[in-house]
């Protein structure tokens, strides 16, 4: 018994020291051992402070990286935006292009089907000019040796055939006997046939060829019912000149036979 009084206080303490150890109190020992020193309090603020500025940091990162993704998507749809409108305006541009195109294209063709029209027109009143020409022409002849006193005889010098030569004192045939060259020039012969019973002892001959024209005063009668010979001399003349001249003769003295 006084054995176990003696070791009591011992257990005692033992048995503080393994509460303290089980409910994680410490002995003031132990308070002392783990308590920090003024210079480590002191020290502890700025570690605080530090962990707060880093916390501010990486949030101000955070926004600014949030920003700029926020710039990056907003850049992103512009971009496709503008691309979608360009693509649009493109498109509309190449349809009012193909329509210009297409409408130009018929345009085109009314001009060649107007233009082709205006040939033909064109072609039909040329044609028709002529036509109109050659009747006039023609008219104008039959109205000449209708109603004019005096027509010329026009001759082809290359053949054997004669024409018809008119005046106040009837109708004279005028042919041409033959055609020869002369200097500068060429030599027709013609005959003159009376178709009348006068005889003409004077007479003037108006010979034509090409744009250039002669006179010529014969005296040698024209008996009536025969053919009286004479030559003329066409110069300065080219053969293609003188293939068809025109002869006018011209009347001025009538001889009649007396009835006796």
């Amino acid at each position: 018994m006084k054995w176990a009084a003696a070791f009591a206080p011992l257990a005692m303490v033992l048995s503080l020291s393994s509460c303290a150890e089980l409910f994680g109190t410490t002995t003031p020992d132990t308070e002392a051992t783990t308590q920090k020193t003024p210079e480590e309090k002191a020290g502890a603020p700025e570690e605080k402070g530090g962990q707060k500025e880093d916390v501010g940091k990486t949030a101000e990162e955070q926004g600014k990286a949030g920003e700029d993704k926020t710039k990056t998507t907003e850049a992103s749809k512009a971009a496709s935006t503008g691309t979608s409108t360009a693509v649009s305006a493109q498109k509309k541009k190449e349809a009012v292009v193909k329509t210009a195109d297409e409408q130009g294209r018929v345009l085109d063709e009314k001009i060649k089907a107007i233009e082709a029209s205006n040939k033909a027109l064109r072609e039909k009143t040329a044609a028709m000019e002529q036509e109109l020409s050659a009747l006039k022409t023609r008219n104008e002849a039959i109205y000449k040796s209708v109603t004019n006193e005096y027509s010329s005889a026009t001759i082809d010098t290359t053949a054997r055939d004669f024409a018809v030569a008119k005046n106040p004192y009837g109708s004279f045939l005028i042919a041409c006997d033959g055609i020869a060259p002369v200097p500068n020039g060429y030599e027709v012969k013609l005959s003159i046939g009376n178709l009348t019973s006068a005889s003409y002892d004077h007479y003037k001959l108006r010979v034509k060829w090409g744009d250039r024209s002669v006179e010529f005063k014969r005296t040698s009668p024209i008996p009536p019912g025969t053919w009286a010979k004479v030559s003329v001399i066409l110069a300065p003349a080219k053969a293609e000149n003188v293939r068809t001249i025109s002869v006018f003769l011209e009347i001025e003295d009538v001889l009649l036979k007396k009835n006796k």
